[in-house]
């Protein structure tokens, strides 16, 4: 896991929250900053948003089935990062 969170941190895609984030997933710590149940919620909106424009949103799409099936698991309140675990099963 530390070497694909040291590839993302040299690539174009580089930001705060792999740096922030990423060690903490890696160790298999969530510590809750942004619930995963808004996280939800914010892409379910955005989702609304591309299809009132035609825009399929594919990538958030499967994004937000993830976080639907971490919400299944009762991780509601729990740090939307703890999403990992639900993917990682």
């Amino acid at each position: 896991m530390s070497d694909i969170i040291t590839v993302l941190d040299q690539g174009v895609i580089a930001n705060q929250m792999f740096r922030l984030k990423g060690p903490m997933m890696a160790e298999g710590r969530f510590p809750t900053a942004f619930p995963l149940k808004h996280m939800q919620k914010d892409m379910r909106l955005a989702l609304l948003m591309g299809d009132e424009n035609g825009q399929a949103l594919f990538t958030s799409g499967a994004a937000n089935a993830s976080y639907i099936k971490a919400r299944r698991k009762d991780c509601d309140d729990d740090d939307f990062s703890r999403v990992l675990q639900v993917i990682k099963e």
